[in-house]
């Protein structure tokens, strides 16, 4: 059953571009993020990681200062980098 909006096509302008572009992402877990060079994926382990975004100005989001600080967290991952953000940091970060 629909929400009688007309879904997706009910959309229009720079938020329907932006919204696709977040599905799209989610869509290949893949999350362009303005603060790394390459995408993020989201990562199941849980292995004492430390959100990266405690790094810049203003410190991590969830408060993160350093590691074993991010038990059941979400984690954005670049292996390529060993670059991790939490999930608060990823979504402040988005490129869209």
């Amino acid at each position: 059953m629909g929400c009688g909006c007309g879904g997706l096509a009910g959309l229009t302008g720079a938020f329907a571009e932006k919204d696709l572009k977040l599905l799209d992402m989610a869509r290949k877990n893949e999350y362009a993020v303005s603060c790394h060079p390459h995408s993020l994926k989201l990562n199941g382990s849980d292995n004492g990681w430390a959100c990266d975004g405690r790094k810049a100005e203003g410190g991590c989001l969830n408060k993160c200062t350093d590691f074993h600080q991010t038990k059941g967290w979400a984690r954005y991952r670049c292996d390529q980098c060993d670059y991790d953000l939490c999930d608060k940091c990823c979504a402040k970060n988005l490129a869209l």
